[in-house]
This record gives C-alpha cells, sequence and structure tokens, in this order.
C-alpha cells in the first residue's frame, strides 16, 4: 500500500458526528490537515439537513507530495432519524469515490423495506440480508457518536457493511486529556478502536472535544510498518457557532 492509500484509509476512520440525542442533529463544517511520513493533507467534513429531513454527512480528503495534489477521496452518506428515543439513526446510502493514483468506487444503497442491501465495489455487486441497527462506513460514526452523548462509556460494539459482506467493529473508551490543537487546549475524550489477531499491530486513536458535542480534535494511526499518521482539527463551526478552546 502506498503511503497516499494508507493515509486515505486512515481518514475514512475519522468520526465526524456532533448531534444531540434529540430528533434533530447541530449542522457543522470541520476542516482537517494530516502528516503522514512527509505527506501533506486536507480534510473537510460536512453535516447537513436535507428537505426532506434526511440528513447527509460528506467527507472530502486532498491527499499531496511537495504540493502536488496525488489522490482525492470523496464520501456521503444519507440518514434518517427514526421517531423515539433512542432508536438507531437508519443509513439510505453510502458511497466512497477515490481518483488520482488509484481509483475506487465503494457504495451500499439500504432498502430497509425489504431488509436488504446493495453492496458494490467498482464494478462487483452483492446483495445482502439487513438486520436492525447495520450501518455503513460513515452512519457508524455517528451512531458511536450518539452513544457517547447519552453519557455511555467502556465498549462499544456495531455491524456494518463491508464490500460483500457483514462485519463488527469495537471501540473503547480511555479516559480524558487535553488536547492541544490550534485554536488551543481541547478538553477531549479518547477512544480507540480494538483489534485483535492479525490487527492487533496497528492502533487508532481518537481525541473527541468533550465541550463540542465530541467533534474530532486529533487523530493518530500506527499501521504495522510503524507508520504514523496525524490528524488535526483546524477550524470548525457546530451550530453556526465557531469552534474555539472553550464554548
Amino acid at each position: 500500500m502506498t503511503i497516499t492509500q494508507h493515509t486515505l484509509l486512515i481518514v475514512v476512520l475519522i468520526f465526524a458526528a456532533q448531534n444531540p440525542l434529540g430528533q434533530e442533529m447541530q449542522e457543522y463544517h470541520a476542516q482537517y490537515v494530516a502528516e503522514a511520513s512527509g505527506l501533506a493533507a486536507s480534510a473537510e467534513r460536512h453535516l447537513q439537513r436535507l428537505p426532506d429531513g434526511s440528513y447527509r454527512l460528506e467527507m472530502t480528503l486532498t491527499a499531496r507530495a511537495l504540493g502536488i495534489e496525488l489522490a482525492q477521496l470523496r464520501q456521503s452518506s444519507d440518514f434518517v432519524l427514526p421517531q423515539g428515543t433512542g432508536s438507531a439513526l437508519q443509513p439510505l446510502r453510502f458511497l466512497s469515490e477515490q481518483t488520482g493514483i488509484s481509483a475506487e468506487s465503494v457504495g451500499v444503497t439500504f432498502d430497509w423495506a425489504a431488509m436488504t442491501a446493495i453492496s458494490h465495489s467498482d464494478d462487483e455487486q452483492w446483495s445482502i440480508p439487513l438486520s436492525p441497527g447495520v450501518m455503513d462506513a460513515l452512519s457508524l460514526q455517528l451512531a458511536l457518536r450518539r452513544e457517547l452523548l447519552a453519557g455511555a462509556s467502556g465498549e462499544f460494539s456495531f455491524d456494518l457493511i463491508d464490500e460483500d459482506e457483514k462485519e463488527v467493529q469495537r471501540y473503547r473508551t480511555l479516559g480524558r486529556e487535553l488536547l492541544s490543537t490550534e485554536l488551543g487546549a481541547l478538553d477531549c475524550l479518547v477512544v480507540e478502536r480494538i483489534r485483535e489477531g492479525d490487527e492487533d499491530r496497528r492502533s487508532t486513536r481518537f481525541w473527541l472535544a468533550v465541550d463540542w458535542d465530541y467533534l474530532l480534535a486529533g487523530l493518530e494511526q500506527i499501521d504495522r510498518a510503524g507508520r504514523k499518521t496525524r490528524l488535526s482539527l483546524q477550524a470548525a463551526q457546530l451550530g453556526g457557532v465557531q469552534l474555539t478552546s472553550r464554548p
């Protein structure tokens, strides 16, 4: 895997939901910079409510080396929040498109009436049975964030569709730390992905700003080869309010 591909895959995992537990979620826009073995990247995240009442989370990542754009990754997830306190969000559509040095198109369409998801990767396509709570890579992040905003801690487990199969991803909270950012010191909850077996040589940790609905403030991942990727928050608006070191 090239360093560019490595960085793109890391940022796919970035947490990006900032929402109260009510049936509405605050719209936001966040900007980040990343570093990975000399490769620079910039990322943006948007959460918006659509006219039909559903939501769309979008992420764009552009990777550069020596000022030259090498690759771009665009992802989006459309989802709804069913009525009822504590109801799980339901993803509708997920799309991931990578261009540049390598090209790839991955997507999932969720048909909850038929309890079937149609997943595709480039020219391949699969039909996968759905069960309540199944997510895509972005809506999973939203589901975890809602758990944290409800005051939950400890370990979390989620099912998601990964091309031709369903897999389980697990996370755990590690406590709180003050994280230094360009915006000042942020009080953050640290969350890590639990990896086992062949994955246990990899490490992924996220710093989530407690005072700002657990907005992602920082990320660090170490791969099997010991390469380190870092992500840092540059600027953000949450519910129309500019992010600062204190709310």
